[in-house]
C-alpha cells in the first residue's frame, strides 16, 4: 500500500489551512460541544482518464444521471477548540461505474478518524470549513459485461484509505446545524473497483453529502450558569412539602386578608368618630365664639381687652389645641364717634389687642389673622349709648 501520497498531500494542504483562519468568528463556535451528526450523499467513481479511454481499459466513470449511488455516513464530533474538532465516523455505501464495455458495482463500509478546522465565516451563522481523515474500507465489487450482464471480476478486501474535504455548516439553533459535505477519498487498493492487477494501485472516489449534526451537551460554562442557578434557586422540581407549605402559605394570606379589612373597618369607623368629635367641636367653638361677642367689647376710645372674656377665651384656645389645622380670624369694629380715620385706626388696635391674647395663651401666630372695619358694618344702630357700646367689639370666626 502507498500512504506515501496522502500523507504528503496533508502536510502541504495543512499549513494552508492554518494560514487561511485569519477570517473565521470564534464566537460561532462553542468549544467542548460533543456533537453526533448523519449525513446522507451521492458517490462517485473518479479514475476514469481522457488518455486511456479503449473500451478493455480499467478505467471507469460515474454518471449519476444513468446510475446514482447513495452512501450514509454516521459521525461523532467533538469541538476541542473554537476552530479545531476532532472526531470519527462510520459509514455504508455502494458504488458504480461504467464504460461501453463493462460496468462494476461496489459495496463498503468504512470507519475514520477525522479532524476539522474552521477556516472563515461566510455570514453570522455560516462556517467554511476544511478536513481530512485516515481509516479503513472494507468492500466488495463486482464487474460484468453491459451487452449480457455476466459477471467476469469479483473482488473483495480491507484496505487503507485517507481523505480530505471541505463544506459549509449553518446554524439554525443551539442544538442544531446543517451541514453541506465534499470528501475526496482514496483508497490504497486497486481492488475497490473488481480490477486489481496486483493489489498495489490505489482507487478514488468523491462523496458529497448534506446532513443534520445535532450538539449533545452544553459547554462547560454553560454547566456551570446552570449549576449557579440551581444552587441560587434551589429546586425547580416541587415536593409534597413544598406543596403543604403552600396551602399553609394561602390560609396565613387569608388571615392577613381578614385582618386588614377588619383594620381598614375599624380605621374607618375611628376617622368617623374623629370626624364627628371634630364637627361637635367646631359647633362648641361657634357657640364660644358667639358668647365672646357678649365680652369682648370694649370701652369708649379703648382698645384693652375685658377681662370678663378670659374664661371663654381660654376655653376656645383649648379647641384650637385640640385640633391644630384649625384657625382664627380676629375682627375689630367702633361705633361712629369720632372720625372714620380714627375708629378705623381704634379697630385696627382692638383686633390687636385680641390676637396678641390668644397667643399669650399658646396660640401660634401663624393661625391667627386679624382684619378691622372701624365704623362700618354696624352690630346695631349707633344712635344710642347702648347701641354704641355693642357696636365697640371684636368677633372671631374659626376656620377649619
Amino acid at each position: 500500500m502507498n500512504m506515501k501520497r496522502y500523507f504528503s498531500i496533508l502536510c502541504t494542504i495543512l499549513p494552508m489551512i492554518i494560514m487561511a483562519q485569519g477570517d473565521f468568528n470564534p464566537q460561532l463556535v462553542e468549544p467542548g460541544k460533543l456533537s453526533v451528526g448523519v449525513n446522507f450523499g451521492t458517490v462517485y467513481d473518479t479514475d476514469f482518464s481522457r488518455l486511456n479511454l479503449n473500451d478493455f481499459s480499467r478505467e471507469l466513470s460515474s454518471d449519476l444521471s444513468d446510475d446514482p449511488s447513495f452512501s450514509y455516513l454516521v459521525s461523532l464530533n467533538y469541538q476541542a477548540t473554537p476552530s479545531l474538532s476532532f472526531g470519527a465516523n462510520c459509514g455504508w455505501g455502494s458504488i458504480y461505474g461504467s464504460n461501453e464495455i463493462h460496468y462494476f458495482n461496489g459495496e463498503y463500509t468504512q470507519g475514520n478518524f477525522t479532524t476539522q478546522l474552521n477556516i472563515f465565516s461566510l455570514s453570522p451563522k455560516t462556517i467554511v470549513y476544511v478536513g481530512c481523515g485516515i481509516g479503513v474500507i472494507k468492500y466488495t465489487a463486482t464487474r460484468s459485461f453491459i451487452f449480457d450482464d455476466i459477471t467476469f471480476l469479483e473482488e473483495e478486501g480491507e484496505s487503507m484509505k485517507a481523505n480530505i474535504s471541505c463544506g459549509l455548516e449553518y446554524e439554525i439553533n443551539d442544538k442544531l446545524s446543517v451541514v453541506m459535505d465534499a470528501s475526496y477519498e482514496r483508497v490504497a487498493d486497486d481492488g475497490f473497483d473488481a480490477w486489481s492487477y496486483d493489489g498495489t494501485g490505489y482507487h478514488k472516489f468523491l462523496y458529497t453529502s448534506v446532513g443534520l449534526r445535532f450538539a449533545l451537551g452544553a459547554n462547560e460554562n454553560k454547566v456551570e450558569d446552570l449549576q449557579k442557578m440551581i444552587e441560587e434557586f434551589g429546586s425547580i422540581i416541587p415536593t409534597s412539602q413544598d406543596y403543604r407549605n403552600l396551602e399553609e402559605n394561602y390560609r396565613a394570606v387569608e388571615e392577613i386578608e381578614n385582618l386588614l379589612d377588619r383594620v381598614e373597618l375599624r380605621l374607618s369607623e375611628l376617622e368617623a368618630q374623629e370626624q364627628a368629635e371634630e364637627n361637635k367641636d367646631f359647633e362648641t367653638a361657634k357657640f364660644l365664639t358667639e358668647e365672646l361677642k357678649g365680652r369682648l367689647f370694649f370701652a369708649a376710645n379703648s382698645d384693652e381687652v375685658n377681662v370678663t372674656a378670659y374664661p371663654a377665651l381660654t376655653d376656645f384656645v383649648k379647641l384650637l389645641e385640640k385640633h391644630p389645622s384649625w384657625s382664627a380670624e380676629v375682627i375689630g369694629y367702633a361705633d361712629s364717634d369720632a372720625s372714620e380715620e380714627y375708629n378705623l385706626e381704634l379697630s385696627k388696635k382692638r383686633a390687636i389687642s385680641v390676637v396678641e391674647c390668644l397667643k399669650g395663651l399658646g396660640v401660634s401666630s401663624e393661625r391667627l389673622t386679624f382684619a378691622f372695619k372701624g365704623e362700618s358694618e354696624p352690630f346695631v344702630e349707633n344712635n344710642s349709648n347702648d347701641g354704641k357700646t355693642l357696636n365697640r367689639r371684636v368677633e372671631i370666626i374659626t376656620k377649619k
